[in-house]
């Protein structure tokens, strides 16, 4: 019997496109480079449609040998787009672009009462808490592509159900089209350094005289995970100069 070599990146088909597909998401669950599934995994978070925060896939690039002692359950998600000069802006180019990121909160209020209070949160809880509703308040009517990365703030201790607190965590940015296609899967979730604190949001009537006039990334709603990694917030100019919606 011959071997059969199964590449994701051949144009051919073994017998359908599920098959296929089916082949890729087996190599990818055991850490190969499968580049048709980095492009199928954007393209669906960037299609789901709704304005939620979805953490139970944080662990898909954690290898199976290493203990997993805790689960992400909320934090922050940076919103922006660069111009030309490689800064990070927020608002309508051309017409309010303005340098800086956009924060949004990304937990559920029995998350931080169980911070502040030492309860446990048990199990069952766990799913409903890392499905995030998120609130994009006047920034809503904002449009176009922005990258969209999660910042994790609030842990849940797996021994025994407590909520601990964490510093620099960040995602690879997902993108999003602020309230129309805006699902946050937030994967790759890595140390980095501390976020800045940021100063309130307020809707700008003018625009920056000599930066953000043109989006020029995300090009489009599908990007190579490399190039997303090229672009985190922390990367850019005044990608740290951050404004929170509240």
């Amino acid at each position: 019997m011959k071997n059969i070599k199964i590449s994701c990146s051949s144009n051919k088909r073994i017998s359908s496109r599920a098959v296929s597909l089916f082949f890729c998401l087996l190599l990818t669950m055991l850490n190969s480079s499968c580049k048709t599934m980095e492009v199928l995994g954007t393209s669906a978070s960037a299609a789901c449609g709704t304005s939620t925060a979805y953490l139970s896939d944080w662990q898909s690039r954690v290898s199976s040998e290493t203990p997993i002692l805790y689960d992400p359950v909320g934090g922050s998600i940076l919103v922006y787009w660069v111009d030309e000069a490689g800064n990070a802006c927020h608002g309508i180019p051309g017409q309010n672009g303005q340098v800086g990121s956009v924060r949004i909160k990304a937990f559920k209020q029995q998350v931080e009462e169980a911070y502040f209070n030492g309860s446990s949160l048990n199990q069952e809880m766990l799913k409903s808490l890392q499905s995030i509703p998120i609130s994009y308040g006047s920034y809503t009517t904002v449009p176009g592509l922005h990258f969209a990365q999660f910042y994790n703030k609030y842990n849940r201790i797996r021994a025994d159900g407590k909520v601990e607190r964490v510093c620099c965590t960040v995602s690879i940015p997902n993108i999003i089209e602020v309230g129309i296609k805006s699902c946050i899967v937030p994967v790759g979730l890595r140390v980095t350094a501390p976020m800045p604190l940021g100063s309130p949001f307020i809707d700008q009537n003018s625009q920056d005289p000599s930066r953000c006039k043109n989006r020029v990334l995300p090009s489009g709603p599908i990007m190579s995970e490399d190039d997303r990694i090229m672009n985190e917030a922390g990367k850019l100019q005044d990608g740290n100069t951050i404004y929170d919606i509240e």
